[in-house]
């Protein structure tokens, strides 16, 4: 007797709805997923920063930071990333953004003085 194939929807059920013979299964919560991949895009945003890409740090660190909001060191890269790049005006109006949101942000706060007395 032949077994009946397996369609793309019967797998799915299986990896999204697993049976409870699988005690190993940790089910994350949605809240965790986010915090985890807010997390990855920070970490390669630091990568590329390391290798002064900072395009591809940007789109990393916004990406972290827009997943996550609390995630105040993404924003902080944030700047660095924008200044590196000659978005000067911006990158002090992220600083400030930055204060707005935590006025005892020390980095931020070192971001903003450095930039007001090094723009050109």
């Amino acid at each position: 007797m032949r077994k009946k194939k397996a369609t793309l929807e019967d797998l799915l059920k299986q990896k999204l709805c697993p049976s409870p013979r699988d005690e190993n299964i940790n089910v994350k919560s949605e809240q965790e997923i986010l915090k985890e991949k807010a997390k990855n895009f920070f970490d390669e945003g630091v990568a590329f920063l390391k290798e002064e890409k900072y395009f591809e740090a940007l789109f990393s660190f916004f990406a972290a930071f827009a997943i996550d909001n609390s995630l105040i060191k993404a924003a902080n890269n944030i700047i660095i990333s924008l200044w590196n790049l000659e978005a000067k005006t911006v990158a002090i109006k992220m600083a400030e953004h930055i204060l707005k949101i935590d006025p005892e942000n020390i980095r931020a706060k070192e971001h903003l003085e450095f930039m007001l007395n090094n723009r050109e």
